[in-house]
């Protein structure tokens, strides 16, 4: 049986390889084209099998195939495109050229023929010393020992693979440096030449609104635009006031309704005190009334015998006043 190694990618997902190339279809492995040319930026074909073992695929052989550079280029030979964002915007932006009308940019002269064929020498060597390195880790690793009760946390802690992740961190900035750096150039220059039109078209419609407008026309809706304002101020302070206004006659309207029930209480209170009084004057009178009848009786005949005596004093008196009449005359 063949004996496997296993390598940790940057980005953690676990790639199987097979350190014996032959039969590869049968366990799952990596192979390899390098290239024929000794050009530099001859890509170099990595196929990959997955055996049907291998979760999470079925039982049916799947074929994956990759492409890597041999050697980063300094410079991209191909014409530089856009970043992949770009391709989001919308298509409506009358201020941009059109890409096709964009200046290709260049890219710097090749190298000779011995700069690359050496570069490419040292790249190999690079590749095959990463995989000696990893290959001989691998080799010391002797795997869990489930005797001694080696847990998952341990096996994450150990330095060894710590120090393997950090070359291959390593290993992918110095394999992206070069990328990145030819990447820069491109990018100002499609920059330079996407801000640049567009800030002179900005002047130019700046300039052709200084020129073109009406200043007549402008002064006119200016002075629409305050009268608006001041008719808008002048209706809120109206709204204002009339609020104002409002609040005053509801507190004012309040007032008056809390004198009015006090007055109506007042008036109940009069009304049922006058009751009383009349009802009690009433009674008197009803008593007093009811002895009239007697008291009258006793007045008449009282009236009665004062007549009877003044009939009889009456002669003596008619004499008296006879000779008062004569001693007169005299």
């Amino acid at each position: 049986m063949r004996k496997r190694a296993f390598r940790r990618p940057v980005g953690g997902e676990l790639v199987r390889n097979i350190k014996t190339m032959g039969d590869a279809g049968a366990e799952g492995g990596v192979c390899t084209k390098r290239p024929e040319s000794g050009r530099a930026n001859e890509k170099v074909e990595e196929r990959k099998w997955v055996a049907p073992d291998d979760p999470p695929f079925t039982s049916n052989l799947r074929f994956l195939q990759m492409t890597k550079y041999t050697i980063r280029p300094k410079f991209s030979s191909a014409p530089f495109r856009s970043p992949k964002f770009h391709a989001t915007r919308p298509a409506a932006q009358p201020f941009l050229k059109p890409r096709q009308r964009l200046r290709a940019i260049r890219d710097a002269p090749q190298e000779s023929e011995d700069i690359a064929f050496y570069r490419r020498l040292n790249s190999y060597k690079e590749h095959d010393d990463a995989v000696h390195r990893h290959q001989n880790v691998l080799a010391n690793d002797e795997g869990p020992d489930w005797a001694d009760e080696s847990t998952l946390i341990a096996m994450l802690q150990d330095n060894d693979s710590q120090e393997d992740g950090d070359c291959d961190v390593a290993d992918l900035l110095d394999r992206l440096n070069n990328a990145m750096v030819a990447y820069r150039p491109g990018l100002r220059d499609y920059l330079r030449n996407t801000l640049i039109p567009t800030v002179h078209h900005q002047t130019r419609l700046r300039d052709a609104l200084r020129e073109k407008i009406d200043t007549s026309f402008a002064t006119g809706i200016l002075s629409i635009d305050q009268v608006c304002k001041n008719v808008e101020l002048f209706r809120l302070k109206d709204e204002d006031d009339t609020t104002n206004f409002h609040s005053a006659v509801k507190v004012k309207v309040g007032q008056i309704q809390t004198q009015i029930a006090a007055a109506e209480a007042e008036r109940q209170r009069i009304i049922e005190a006058f009751k009383r009084e009349v009802t009690k004057r009433l009674n008197a009178i009803a008593s007093i009334g009811e002895g009239l009848p007697a008291h009258g009786e006793n007045l008449l005949s009282k009236l009665e015998k004062k007549c009877k005596d003044q009939e009889k004093e009456t002669p003596d008196l008619e004499k008296s006043v006879a000779a008062l009449l004569k001693l007169q005359m005299n």
